[in-house]
C-alpha cells in the first residue's frame, strides 16, 4: 500500500508539472524561446519581480468532468497570449521577448493570471483524482435558504448539516450554477452556518458547501441550491451646495468655503467627495468621505489657496462632486468661484545712489521701475531736485509693464557751472500708475559738486608706520588734510594734520611717511578733508587703510627674513613681532 501511495504521488507530481506547463504561454506554441529569452522571462525576471505577483489563498478545488478537455482549454488560453494566438494588434508575450523586454505592466498582469490558473488547475487535477479513487468525505446537506426560495434579507444566514470526519467547510456563492459569475468563496468555516458580510444584490443566487479535507480523504461539494433576493427598491439621491458661492483674496491668501452634502435618499449613504478647478490652484477638503443618514446632511470645509504668482482679476471655477459609495451613478456637484483681488504697486530704485563730479560735468544714473502688483500697468515718470540743476529722464512713460517685470531708463544730471564745491543736489524720481494715481513710489539719489579729485594710497611699512602716496590730488574745499587713526572697533585714537591749504589747491605727487601714535600699532587709518576744526569732516573720505590678517601675516614673513641680516634692528623687530602676534587675533 505504501509503495502504491508513493507511486501515485510521483505520478500526480509529474502530471501536475505538465498541467501547470499548459497554463504558461511559451509552452503552448512552437516558438518556445523568442529572442532567446525563455529563461530570462520564466526564471530571471519572475524571480526578480515575484513580490509584484498576488496569488489569493481562497482557491477551492472543483471536480473536472473531462480532464483532457480541461487541459486543452488551458492550452488554448495560454496560446492566446502568444503572437500566433493573439488577436491582431493585441499585446503578446512573443513580441516583447523578441525585443528583449522581459518585464512590464502587461507581462506582470498576464503572468499573475497564468499563475493563478496554474494553482486552480493543479488543485482541480488532484481533487478529481481523489474523488475517482473513492477517497472522499460525504457532502453536507444544505438546509437554508432552501432551493427555489425567496427572501428580502440581503445578508441571509446559510445553514447545512454537520458531517463527521471533517472539522471545516468551504462555502461558495455565485450568480450562476457553474459558479463563475460574482463568485464569493469562504474557506475553513468551523461551524455549519455562514452570514455574508457584504450585502447581496437583488436577483437569483446559487450556493453549495464542501466538507473540508482530512489527511486521507477529500470533501465533496453538496448539490447547489438556488434562491432569490427580492429587496424593496432603495431610493438613493444626493444634493451638494457650497457657501459662499464667490470670494476673493490677495495673492497667497486662502479662502474658506462650506460644502454641504444632503442625502435625499431613504438609506444611509457614504459619499466620496472629489474636488477640481480650471486654474490648477491648491484645493483642500477637510473630509473626502461623508457618512450621511437618510434625509439628513453633513458639511465639510473647502480651502482654496491663491498662488502668489496669480494674475489679478483671475477667476478660478472650483467644483466639488459627491458620489455614492454603493452606486456610482448617484452623484451631484456644485461650483464656487475664487477671485484674485487686483493689487497695483510699483517700486522705484536708482543706481548708484551717490556720485560726484566737477562743475559742468554730466552724471548718469540708472532708474529701475518694477511692477510690484499683480496686473499689467502703465506708469508715468517725473523727476525733481532741490538745486534746480534740471535733471532729465530718457523715458517719461512705461506702458504695459507685466507683474514682476521691470523697465529701466537713464537719469541725466549736469552739475551747474559756478556751483560751490561740496553742494549736494537731492534728485527724486517718481513713478505713478496711470490707472490709479494713488499708486506711486519714488527713490532719490545725490549728485555732489566735487570737493576733491585724484588719488591717495596708503602702503604698510611696518606695524607703526604707513607710507601715503598722493597722486595729482586737487582739493576744492576745506582747509586741512588730516590723517585719523582708529581701533578695529572704530574708536578714535589720534590724528595728524599733514597739509593746511587754501582751496583750490593741488598736492604735488609725493610719498609721505605717516607715523602712528606712539606705542600704538596700525589698525584703521583714514585720510579726510576738514575745516579749520578737524572734527568737521567734509565727505567723502579720500583714502583709508585697514591692517587685516593678510597684511599682518605678510609682515610676519618680512620680519623673519629681515631679522638675520647684518645691521638689522633686532630689538625693534623682536618687539614688532610680539605686537603682531597680539594684534593678529583681533584683525579682520
Amino acid at each position: 500500500m505504501d509503495d502504491n501511495w508513493d507511486n501515485s504521488a510521483q505520478l500526480m507530481g509529474a502530471i501536475c508539472h505538465f498541467t501547470g506547463d499548459s497554463t504558461q504561454p511559451l509552452h503552448s506554441t512552437w516558438n518556445y524561446n523568442p529572442g532567446g529569452n525563455h529563461g530570462a522571462y520564466e526564471t530571471t525576471a519572475l524571480n526578480a519581480h515575484i513580490g509584484e505577483i498576488s496569488i489569493p489563498d481562497n482557491y477551492v478545488p472543483q471536480e473536472l468532468d473531462n480532464i483532457l478537455a480541461a487541459a486543452l482549454a488551458s492550452l488554448a488560453k495560454s496560446f492566446s497570449y502568444t503572437r500566433e494566438g493573439a488577436n491582431p494588434g493585441d499585446n503578446n508575450l512573443t513580441d516583447f521577448l523578441d525585443n528583449d523586454n522581459t518585464w512590464n505592466d502587461w507581462i506582470r498582469s498576464m503572468t499573475e493570471n497564468r499563475l493563478r490558473s496554474a494553482v486552480q488547475f493543479t488543485a482541480n487535477i488532484w481533487y478529481t483524482a481523489m474523488i475517482q479513487a473513492g477517497l472522499t468525505i460525504q457532502a453536507p446537506t444544505l438546509t437554508s435558504p432552501s432551493d427555489g426560495s425567496s427572501t428580502t434579507d440581503n445578508t441571509p444566514t446559510f445553514t447545512w448539516t454537520s458531517v463527521s470526519g471533517t472539522s471545516s467547510y468551504d462555502f461558495q456563492l455565485a450568480s450562476d450554477n457553474n459558479f463563475t459569475i460574482n463568485v464569493r468563496t469562504v474557506k475553513g468555516l468551523t461551524t455549519n452556518s455562514y452570514t455574508p458580510v457584504t450585502s447581496l444584490t437583488n436577483g437569483g443566487w446559487y450556493w453549495h458547501v464542501r466538507t473540508g479535507d482530512n489527511s486521507t480523504d477529500v470533501g465533496l461539494w453538496s448539490q447547489a441550491l438556488h434562491f432569490t433576493v427580492a429587496q424593496a427598491t432603495i431610493v438613493r439621491g444626493v444634493q451638494v451646495s457650497i457657501s459662499p458661492s464667490s470670494q476673493e483674496n490677495v495673492n497667497g491668501g486662502t479662502l474658506a468655503y462650506t460644502v454641504t452634502v444632503n442625502n435625499t435618499g431613504d438609506v444611509q449613504e457614504n459619499f466620496q467627495l472629489e474636488k477640481g478647478d480650471n486654474s490648477g490652484w491648491t484645493l483642500a477638503l477637510d473630509n473626502t468621505w461623508l457618512l450621511v443618514p437618510e434625509n439628513e446632511n453633513r458639511a465639510t470645509k473647502l480651502a482654496v489657496t491663491i498662488p502668489t504668482s496669480a494674475t489679478g482679476c483671475t477667476w478660478d471655477n472650483i467644483t466639488v462632486k459627491a458620489t455614492s459609495k454603493d452606486n456610482e451613478n448617484v452623484w451631484d456637484n456644485k461650483s464656487c468661484l475664487a477671485h484674485v483681488m487686483v493689487v497695483r504697486s510699483v517700486d522705484v530704485s536708482i543706481s548708484p545712489s551717490y556720485q560726484n563730479g566737477l562743475p559742468d560735468e554730466n552724471l548718469t544714473y540708472t532708474v529701475t521701475i518694477t511692477n510690484a502688483g499683480n496686473v499689467v500697468d502703465n506708469y508715468a515718470l517725473t523727476v525733481s531736485d532741490n538745486e534746480n540743476w534740471s535733471p532729465t529722464l530718457d523715458n517719461n512713460r512705461f506702458d504695459n509693464v507685466a507683474p514682476g517685470q521691470n523697465r529701466t531708463t537713464t537719469l541725466r544730471v549736469n552739475i551747474q557751472e559756478n556751483t560751490v564745491p561740496g553742494t549736494d543736489d537731492n534728485i527724486f524720481v517718481t513713478a505713478t500708475s496711470m490707472e490709479n494715481v494713488d499708486v506711486k513710489d519714488n527713490d532719490s539719489c545725490i549728485a555732489r559738486a566735487t570737493v576733491w579729485m585724484g588719488t591717495a594710497t596708503f602702503n604698510f611699512e611696518n606695524l607703526y608706520k604707513l607710507n601715503l602716496y598722493k597722486d595729482n590730488l586737487w582739493l576744492y574745499q576745506g582747509s586741512k588734510l588730516v590723517v585719523k587713526f582708529y581701533t578695529y572697533a572704530s574708536v578714535y585714537q589720534d590724528e595728524s594734520v599733514i597739509h593746511v591749504f587754501t582751496p583750490p589747491w593741488q598736492v604735488v605727487p609725493e610719498n609721505e611717511n605717516v607715523l602712528y601714535p606712539p606705542d600704538k600699532p596700525v589698525e584703521i587709518v583714514r585720510l579726510v578733508l576738514t575745516t579749520d576744526d578737524t572734527e568737521n569732516e567734509i565727505p567723502p573720505t579720500i583714502g583709508s587703510f585697514t591692517a587685516t590678517k593678510s597684511v599682518l601675516f605678510k609682515r610676519y614673513g618680512d620680519i623673519k627674513k629681515e631679522y638675520p641680516k647684518p645691521g638689522a634692528d633686532k630689538p625693534a623687530l623682536f618687539k614688532e613681532y610680539g605686537d603682531l602676534k597680539k594684534q593678529y587675533p583681533k584683525a579682520p
